[in-house]
């Protein structure tokens, strides 16, 4: 199903996280780099194997990190991965649009609503009263 822009935003901001590999720390790090990210030393096998695995949880977070990264020419290589959860399973099913999904439910349940309302208000004239009634005792006068 179509994706709206409000559904693609939702996934970038918490269902998408960015994860960095790289050989070696770099000598600078951005301000609060510790509180952004989850480093991860990983054991290299050979020399092709990267050593460190850093998952960041914002994109912007991940840019500042890769921008020092390109800075100290330092070799790396990043991808977006799903984050664990419900919250992201819940956003990250490519069969629907949430945002659809909740029109669609807002719509159904806003006629139930009106649907039922209406039938209280009919309901609760006498003459619907008093109908209703007397087919009730012809009813039970043929059982």
């Amino acid at each position: 199903m179509q994706q709206t822009r409000l559904d693609l935003w939702l996934r970038k901001k918490y269902a998408y996280q960015t994860q960095v590999s790289t050989y070696r720390l770099p000598e600078e790090l951005p301000e609060g780099f510790h509180q952004q990210a989850e480093v991860t030393e990983r054991e290299q096998v050979s020399n092709k194997d990267y050593r460190y695995l850093l998952t960041f949880k914002k994109e912007e977070e991940a840019e500042a990190f890769i921008s020092t990264l390109r800075k100290q020419n330092m070799l790396f290589s990043s991808c977006i991965i799903e984050r664990e959860g419900a919250l992201a399973q819940f956003l990250c099913k490519r069969e629907r649009s949430l945002t659809y999904f909740l029109i669609w439910r807002a719509a159904m349940a806003l006629l139930i609503m009106t649907v039922g309302v209406q039938l209280v208000l009919y309901l609760a004239k006498p003459e619907t009263r008093e109908m209703i009634q007397s087919a009730w005792e012809e009813f039970r006068k043929y059982t």
